[in-house]
């Protein structure tokens, strides 16, 4: 934008520029980026002036015209701030410098490129214009929250939580194993009734046999050998439903035959486990229940991903879901493990879960992002990116990834907005937005998306090398 004081020549015509006298000539340089930030449609700032230099202008602007705004590229220009929920940043200090270095830059020839003397007054007294542009509607469209909530929904709907079966095939055999247990418990006492008690062993097998025929007989004859078989029908029932997951007739006589052939001798095998256990002259006791509860599990995961040992980590995260499939942090640590040992359909699959179960996990979302850029589905990872930003606004994390994705698919415009965003909410005068969200994405095992950074090479790497040298175990004297 061009400043300057202009009179007419004593007699001069209204309606021509050559007899008009210009001075304090000046320029402002204004950054009119932010208008591109989706949604923006009101920017105001303050830029200062600094004295018009012709081969500058031309520099910068490729124009030579001393009429109507100009705009380019320019390392110092003054950064303006959109409205509403966007404030931008001033470089006042960068833009004087580059105007004390443009006034001691002597004249290379011409009197429009002689320096502009009374338009110094300029960078005296550190003049400045403030600027506000307001649209109608933005110049570029914001997809709202409402949207990108419904698309994260089509992607990953949302799921009830599993219902826990009060019934399942190890309680049907535990069952089974029971009534077992009972029923020779009153065959027994039938024996004993009938034969007495008797401490010596039978003389022979003939006996043995004879006894057998003989107490087969009362319980037939007396009704009890019925009585028995009623006794463990229903729990034969319980276990042909939940083991065998049979509850429809059969089709063809032949599945019905070798289903019936299977169940005996699955019915057999637990018999003879439920007999040993009535039977046994051991004097066992109750096992005692495991105690690994759910921060145990996964201080042992850890413990083991340290070691290196991912088969063993695997197991107990494994174990972690299966005590609980409805708690969606172990689906996301399950995830970041497969990240980790380089599973990345499983680690897209656990973080599905863990959305369906929390569409508002925020790690989660981004997660899954960082699975879609590895797998080149940019698409769908800004729908999530943008989602995450919208689920929390004042997460730095979430602008950071956001910026590094615009950054990466060369969106520098962006990238410019959503690193603006993350410096307003992050308030660590230690470190950086970079080196924070590096740590936090190393921890998480993205290490794709570090990797890929090359604005911030040095503090990446060295944090890169640090985590490790913490994950390698050292080996021992």
């Amino acid at each position: 934008m061009e400043i300057f004081r202009s009179s007419l020549s004593s007699g001069a015509k209204k309606g021509k520029d050559d007899d008009t006298a210009t001075s304090c000539h000046g320029i402002a340089w204004i950054n009119l980026a932010p208008l591109l930030y989706p949604g923006v449609t009101r920017i105001k700032g303050a830029a200062l002036v600094h004295p018009y230099i012709e081969s500058e202008v031309l520099e910068r602007t490729k124009k030579t015209t001393r009429s109507g705004t100009v705009s380019g590229e320019d390392s110092g220009q003054q950064r303006v701030s959109s409205g509403g929920s966007r404030r931008g940043v001033s470089s006042a200090k960068k833009g004087a410098k580059d105007s004390k270095k443009a006034a001691k830059e002597p004249a290379e020839g011409g009197e429009g490129e002689q320096k502009n003397q009374e338009a110094q007054i300029y960078t005296e007294a550190r003049s400045y214009i403030v600027v506000e542009i307001v649209l109608e509607k933005p110049l570029v469209s914001k997809r709202p929250p409402e949207e990108l909530a419904a698309k994260v929904a089509e992607y990953i709907p949302k799921r009830s939580s599993m219902t826990k079966h009060h019934c399942g095939a190890d309680e049907a055999v535990s069952e089974y194993h029971k009534q077992i247990g009972d029923v020779a418990n009153l065959v027994l006492n039938e024996y004993r009734q009938k034969f007495g008690v008797s401490n010596e062993s039978a003389d022979s097998d003939d006996l043995s046999d004879e006894r057998k025929r003989a107490l087969i007989y009362d319980l037939n004859s007396s009704g009890k050998y019925f009585a028995f078989k009623e006794r463990l029908k229903q729990s034969v029932v319980k276990v042909v439903r939940e083991k065998f997951f049979k509850t429809s007739a059969f089709q063809k006589e032949e599945e019905l035959h070798q289903f019936l052939s299977e169940l005996y001798v699955f019915l057999i095998e637990q018999m003879h486990k439920g007999v040993s256990n009535v039977f046994s002259l051991q004097n066992n006791a109750a096992p005692l229940p495991s105690p690994l509860d759910e921060e145990s599990l996964i201080h042992f995961a850890k413990e083991a991903e340290l070691n290196q040992n991912f088969e063993l980590a695997a197991r107990y995260y494994q174990e972690r879901l299966a005590m609980d499939q409805n708690n969606s942090a172990s689906w996301f640590d399950y995830g970041c493990f497969s990240l980790l040992v380089g599973n990345v359909s499983k680690a897209g699959e656990c973080f599905r879960e863990c959305l369906g179960l929390d569409q508002h996990h925020i790690l989660a979302l981004l997660m899954y992002g960082v699975v879609c850029v590895m797998e080149e589905r940019y698409d769908v990872a800004e729908t999530f990116f943008e989602d995450s930003t919208c689920v929390q606004p004042d997460n730095y994390l979430a602008w950071t990834i956001l910026g590094l994705f615009y950054d990466s698919r060369d969106n520098d415009i962006g990238a410019e907005m959503a690193f603006l965003e993350a410096n307003k909410h992050f308030h660590k005068e230690e470190s950086s937005i970079f080196l924070s969200s590096a740590a936090a994405l190393l921890d998480l095992h993205a290490y794709s998306l570090v990797e890929n950074r090359k604005e911030h090479e040095t503090t990446t790497n060295e944090l890169y090398r640090m985590r490790l040298q913490h994950l390698t175990p050292t080996p021992s004297d």
